[in-house]
């Protein structure tokens, strides 16, 4: 057994990171410590049933506690060797060991700022200078919490940056709630909605609220009073009958939205042009049996993530950009893109994406907040002191929390 596991180590060495590499190794040799004992199970064919049954719980309770000193101790003497390759790396300006470790540091774990202070002890080398522009690669650190109301529930976000105010839809309070850039709590709009489900913006810099209760999209000005009300019950006929807003994003003069009917479980999406003097939906047929979710911006590019299979899918864009890698996520939350990153939020993680597609970090929000139960609803960029922020909601606290970027 213990010579298979090294085996495999050995064979599938590109598809397992060294860390993991390393660990298997570990399981290795200490199956092979417990090779007479696995000998003696093997040798007695001849055994009373008593006899294997107590040898099965004796191997049993050698694997769980294998597991615990794994769980315990691996994660600690990993942290140290690869401390060790840093500063090695540091001293010998060795660029592509200083980004591994830099790498395995900073994506299995929060930045509790070691790495940094590590990075700032080597003056005068080269790898040291370029250490900042890996360390803001990997940079997801807690800013501030923002509360919410008692049963709050922040179904969706949006940080609009002509004024620094973070508007949040208040699901079950009906009601959108907005945040100073100091994270003063400012008064919360009551517009008659039901049940708001969704923020977008358009290009002139409006702010749009679909009000799933009512099938109605409302577009808010610069002074956050009501400019526009579009109502989709005249075009949800037939089988689109009953359906109400559920999720937007504008692409140049177009919004597309997803529509569902909360009795018949049907979702649509469809599209109007903002422009014309009277906008007409139009509903898009889907391809097979994938049901619309949400739609997210991102740039230039529109995304969908539908169910069944969380499957993400490129319907417009402006530039191609893979989606292979990272998109393929169930309970897709959140999708924004900040300085040439994509911001994926799913399964309470914030995923990085770089412009190829490929993931540079998976950060549970649970391990960076140092709490134990969140259900992440949705995702917002903007700015926060300054600097980029993420913005995520919480549906079991009510609350906003802000990371630095």
């Amino acid at each position: 057994m213990q010579q298979a596991v090294k085996n495999t180590t050995d064979s599938y060495s590109r598809n397992i990171t060294r860390r993991y590499r390393g660990a298997l190794r570990y399981m290795a040799d200490a199956l092979e410590d417990h090779a007479v004992f696995l000998h003696v199970l093997s040798g007695l064919p001849q055994a009373t049933q008593q006899m294997h049954s107590a040898l099965a719980d004796g191997v049993r309770r050698r694997v769980t506690g294998l597991q615990t000193e794994m769980n315990e101790h691996l994660p600690e003497s990993m942290m140290f060797r690869h401390m060790a390759l840093l500063q090695g790396a540091l001293e010998r300006d060795d660029a592509a060991m200083l980004a591994y470790a830099m790498g395995e540091l900073l994506c299995h774990a929060p930045d509790d700022g070691t790495v940094a202070a590590a990075c700032a002890a080597v003056e005068g080398s080269g790898t040291a200078a370029t250490s900042a522009a890996l360390l803001a690669r990997y940079r997801f650190a807690p800013q501030a919490r923002l509360d919410c109301s008692e049963g709050a529930v922040p179904m969706a976000l949006h940080h609009r940056s002509s004024n620094n105010v973070l508007y949040v839809a208040d699901f079950r309070n009906h009601l959108i709630r907005r945040y100073a850039q100091n994270g003063e709590i400012m008064a919360p709009l009551a517009l008659g909605c039901t049940l708001p489900h969704d923020l977008f913006a358009d290009e002139q810099g409006g702010l749009w609220v679909c009000d799933f209760g009512n099938n109605r999209f409302l577009r808010l000005g610069q002074d956050d009073a009501v400019d526009r009300v579009i109502e989709l019950n005249p075009f949800c006929t037939g089988i689109h009958q009953g359906a109400g807003v559920r999720s937007g994003c504008t692409i140049g003069s177009t919004v597309h939205l997803v529509l569902a009917n909360e009795k018949t479980k049907a979702r649509f999406r469809a599209t109007l042009d903002l422009d014309e003097a009277e906008p007409q939906l139009q509903f898009v047929q889907g391809k097979g049996s994938i049901q619309p979710l949400r739609l997210f911006k991102g740039d230039n590019d529109l995304f969908m993530f539908g169910w069944p299979g969380a499957e993400a899918g490129r319907i417009h864009a402006g530039r191609r950009v893979p989606v292979a890698k990272g998109y393929l996520h169930p309970q897709v939350r959140g999708l924004v893109a900040v300085g040439g990153y994509r911001y994926l939020l799913a399964q309470n993680q914030v995923i990085k994406l770089d412009e190829n597609g490929v993931q540079v970090f998976a950060y549970s929000l649970e391990n960076v907040l140092g709490i134990s139960g969140c259900s992440a609803l949705s995702m917002a960029a903007g700015r926060w002191g300054g600097n980029d922020a993420l913005f995520v909601s919480d549906a079991i606290s009510g609350n906003i929390f802000v990371f630095a970027i």
